[in-house]
């Protein structure tokens, strides 16, 4: 390609190289002055001086209505716009964090326009009373009817038993909740979740249909163990509480309201429908303890495990229940239990001190393991173990007889 007359001027002497390099430089420095403009309103940033900083220093680049540049400086002035203009260079900090700020900012208004251009589809009445479909041929088959034939509707179930296959009509579209799907969608979201769960007696029909046709359904469309809400005892023998289950691979995982994730079939659900049962034989059992007459023999034996039990129980399945019978115990009661039989809520006499039991447990595996977390009650009993909550724990099987000392509480029973 010929050279422009600028480049052969330019290669003609060292003075003319010199004079076309700087006007390059020029125009490199208006590029780049360009640049930082389009960024500062991509952004919605503006420039700024830091505090401790001149002129000499490369300006910030800030939020209008905070006190600091976006790479955490005390800001201190604002430069006019017209100022701001000249300046091609900024703090490197600043600028990467604004290319963030513009790339979301830009795909956020993307997002937003799209979906003004397709709203999402209104939801449509809950699916009461699907009916069953079954083919003998295959999927493309049963899809051509699920498009063609009147008394396929929405929410029907579709059972392709040559295939494995059993479906649901999502609107006008067959999607496959089994492992096999033929011609048949797929769904990227649970089933019963779909539109607020309108499909939900769809989803049950077609989980019936693949036990009898034993097949097995899509991890993603299995029933769930478990729901936003439930208490669980999760595989350390520690009782949290669900908020959402994953699904990955060929496990549902059940992620609980600490960060934890747990496998949903290792862990186990607590009914929660005895609490109103447990607060009273608690009271009740505590009255025989605290009675006028201290019982001996087995009514002591059968007084402290029954409140023992109920006090475990209320832990795990209600800690808020198990909070109002501290609240409203006025005293507590010595007692030797085996280590095994400590529960939330006493105070454990152990090395030395006297310590709070937060939570207690046994954890699963080769060898079961009994664990408490404990906290000193006092700064001295704290200073005699760990000023910090820490995890006492011992084998299953020497916990079950190693008797130890614990305060419990012993509540009343109404007047």
């Amino acid at each position: 390609m010929t050279e422009s007359y600028a480049k052969r001027l330019a290669s003609a002497s060292p003075l003319a190289s010199a004079a076309f390099a700087f006007g390059g430089d020029i125009a490199d420095a208006d590029q780049d002055r360009a640049r930082m403009a389009e960024l500062r309103a991509s952004a919605d940033v503006v420039a700024v001086r830091a505090d401790g900083e001149d002129d000499f220093d490369a300006p910030h680049l800030a939020d209008v209505f905070t006190a600091t540049t976006l790479c955490d400086r005390r800001k201190v002035r604002q430069l006019d716009e017209e100022r701001a203009a000249r300046i091609a260079d900024f703090c490197p900090a600043c600028v990467a964090e604004a290319r963030d700020r513009a790339t979301s900012r830009e795909a956020f208004f993307a997002e937003a326009e799209e979906e003004g251009a397709n709203p999402p589809e209104p939801t449509g009445p809950v699916i009461a009373n699907p009916s069953v479909h079954r083919f003998n041929g295959y999927s493309a088959e049963a899809y051509d009817a699920s498009q063609s034939r009147d008394d396929i509707s929405d929410g029907d179930v579709l059972v392709i038993g040559r295939e494995g296959i059993v479906a649901i009509v999502t609107r006008a579209w067959p999607a496959a909740l089994t492992v096999e799907n033929g011609e048949l969608h797929k769904l990227t979201e649970p089933a019963h979740e779909i539109e607020g769960g309108r499909y939900a007696a769809s989803v049950q029909l077609a989980t019936e249909q693949a036990a009898e046709l034993g097949v097995d359904l899509a991890p993603l469309h299995r029933p769930q163990p478990f729901k936003k809400g439930d208490r669980i005892v999760c595989e350390d023998g520690g009782t949290r509480t669900v908020t959402s289950v994953l699904h990955s691979g060929a496990h549902a995982w059940a992620e609980t309201e600490d960060g934890s994730a747990w496998r949903a079939e290792r862990c186990e659900l607590v009914d929660t429908s005895r609490v109103d049962e447990a607060k009273t034989a608690a009271r009740r059992s505590a009255s025989v303890l605290r009675g006028p007459k201290a019982p001996t023999g087995e009514e002591h034996t059968a007084a402290v495990r029954g409140l023992g039990e109920a006090l475990r129980y209320l832990a795990q399945a209600d800690p808020a229940a198990l909070a109002e019978l501290h609240e409203e115990a006025n005293r507590r009661i010595a007692l030797e239990v085996p280590r095994l039989a400590v529960v939330p809520g006493d105070i454990l006499h152990a090395h030395g001190a006297r310590m709070n039991v937060m939570d207690s447990g046994i954890s699963s595996g080769s060898e079961p393991q009994w664990w408490a977390k404990v906290h000193g009650v006092t700064e001295a009993d704290r200073h005699a173990t760990y000023r910090a909550p820490w995890t006492t724990g011992m084998g299953v099987e020497y916990a079950a007889w190693d008797v130890v000392t614990v305060e419990r509480i012993a509540p009343a029973l109404p007047c």
